[in-house]
């Protein structure tokens, strides 16, 4: 686990995030329909970065058990 500047303990995420000027990639995955402008940046320590964005879903579902 990591220590951020606010004393958390957060464990060290895997994913990596890669945005371009027209893209926003986790993991190499495409995520269309990002909100132009959302994306925001907080460095909590050298290996986690906060990272809050906006995008856009045709619909969502929440499930008790990680099956899709």
């Amino acid at each position: 686990m990591d220590d951020n500047s606010k004393g958390l303990k957060i464990k060290v995420p895997t994913q990596k995030v890669v945005e371009t000027k027209d893209r926003l990639f986790i993991d190499n995955f495409n995520l269309s329909f990002v909100a132009e402008d959302s994306v925001r940046l907080k460095y909590l320590s050298k290996d986690i970065v906060e990272v809050s964005l906006t995008f856009y879903a045709q619909s969502y579902e929440f499930k008790e058990i990680d099956e899709l």
